[in-house]
């Protein structure tokens, strides 16, 4: 078992946490390069289900973990649902607001905004 220990010592000079480091870089790059592979063929469409999945999937394993600790850790549950529902719901609300003001047309009689060189003039007001 020593043995062992001094070749993986030989082969990996560093912390445990600098390879755990190394390891999520390689990792993330990976994933990355494949997701950008794999969505260049993909239409708009699809792609946007696949984010809207993939958002749903980290957000089901998040409340499914954390979720019950936190309601053993407050001992109060009303208070820890009353809190996700208005942590969910004010963030439903940002979004919302977010993709209401958002637009890339020009205003009616000023200047452009900044982003929405090329585009055709419309009687709304940026931002």
């Amino acid at each position: 078992m020593c043995g062992q220990r001094d070749i993986t010592k030989a082969l990996f000079p560093m912390t445990p946490f600098a390879l755990s480091l190394l390891a999520s870089l390689a990792g993330g790059l990976v994933s990355v390069g494949a997701a950008a592979l794999c969505t260049a063929a993909l239409s708009p469409q699809f792609l946007s289900r696949l984010i809207s999945y993939a958002v749903g999937a980290l957000l089901g394993a998040a409340f499914l973990e954390i979720l019950p600790h936190a309601l053993e850790a407050s001992g109060d549950a009303e208070w820890t649902s009353a809190l996700v529902l208005g942590g969910v719901l004010l963030f439903f609300l940002l979004e919302k607001l977010v993709l209401w003001r958002h637009n890339h047309v020009l205003p009616v009689g000023g200047r452009p905004c900044p982003w929405a060189r090329g585009r055709r003039p419309r009687a709304q007001a940026c931002w």
